[in-house]
């Protein structure tokens, strides 16, 4: 059987193809045989116009429902109380230690959490903070809202 000789330095030189440089054969690389591999997509010939789908408005509120924390609070203390519960067979009385220290903590955070509401219901707004909870931006949005054409809606957004 006789095999015609393969160039194989012509087969793996770089090779342009739109301004970029790809070396030898493979992959997302020139192929033996001249060309690239294609995805069965070529690139548009006219730039694609963006289209709304809604208009590019806020809305004059905002929900909280993205506010809230996640419940991880106590967790070491959890822990150690069940670990210790397991190593003393379920019995209360060697674990009152650990029992009391996540009894400290729930009521801690429960404190923390009341505060916290009291803080958000005054409103207050602080000039340099970077988050603002609901309520504050809600007055913002109020206080300033979005001009709304009545003839294209024919009535108010929210």
């Amino acid at each position: 059987m006789h095999t015609t000789p393969v160039n194989c330095a012509k087969m793996f030189t770089k090779k342009t193809y739109g301004g970029k440089s790809f070396p030898g054969p493979g992959g997302r690389y020139a192929q033996p045989f001249g060309g690239y591999p294609t995805t069965g997509r070529g690139p548009t010939l006219l730039p694609f116009p963006f289209v709304p789908i809604r208009d590019l408005k806020l809305k004059d509120r905002v929900s909280g429902k993205f506010d809230q924390e996640t419940n991880t609070k106590c967790l070491h203390e959890m822990a150690v109380l069940l670990a210790c519960y397991k190593k003393h067979d379920f019995a209360q009385a060697p674990c009152a230690v650990e029992a009391t220290s996540l009894t400290n903590c729930h009521n801690k955070i429960r404190e923390e959490i009341v505060t916290r509401k009291a803080k958000e219901k005054v409103g207050d707004m602080n000039p340099g903070a970077k988050r603002l909870n609901r309520r504050q931006v809600n007055s913002l949005l109020q206080r300033y809202p979005q001009k709304i054409d009545e003839e294209v809606y024919g009535k108010p957004r929210n």
